[in-house]
């Protein structure tokens, strides 16, 4: 029995994807400098609300790239003010989870034809046998934070999300 492919037909995106796509050069290149000026990173660790984070279809996914490949490639105008230090290393907030960064720096301040998100994981305190497996191998866990309790604060890969670029700078902190 053979499959037929179903017609390509556009998909409703997210309105926030869709809010990436309606960006003018000048209000992308405002979040990019806004990301370099912030030090952000990966391992970079905040909680926004579930509404903040999406999880697109991938039907979603290809035709926001699509859509992106005609946009201009922006290039920032300001130096970078963390290329000869780094940013402080800040205490976990609290014990409740939250989300890390995935994006490397160096993708975060990209243009958003080629980086228009944020790939978050779900990020947790972990102890015992989960703690070693996030620190020496485990392909699901990996640790990227130590507490003073002796805990260690681990990225979850199996849950991931993205937070579009033009949405993040007010609320990482």
């Amino acid at each position: 029995m053979s499959q037929t492919a179903e017609p390509e037909q556009d998909v409703q995106l997210d309105p926030r994807l869709a809010a990436v796509l309606a960006c003018t050069e000048e209000q992308e290149l405002e979040v990019l400098h806004e990301i370099l000026r912030s030090g952000i990173d990966q391992g970079w660790f905040l909680r926004p609300s579930l509404d903040e984070l999406l999880w697109p279809e991938p039907r979603q996914v290809e035709q926001f790239f699509d859509l992106l490949s005609g946009r201009p490639n922006v290039r920032l105008t300001e130096g970078d003010p963390w290329a000869l230090t780094s940013p402080s290393v800040e205490p976990m907030p609290g014990e409740e989870p939250g989300w890390v960064v995935l994006t490397q720096r160096c993708d975060l301040v990209r243009p958003f034809r080629a980086e228009p998100v944020v790939e978050v994981a779900r990020a947790r305190r972990v102890e015992g046998t989960d703690a070693t497996a996030a620190k020496t191998n485990s392909p699901r866990l990996v640790a990227f934070r130590e507490d003073d309790e002796g805990t260690t604060w681990a990225a979850d890969l199996r849950q991931r999300a993205w937070i579009p670029s033009s949405d993040c700078c007010p609320n990482w902190t």
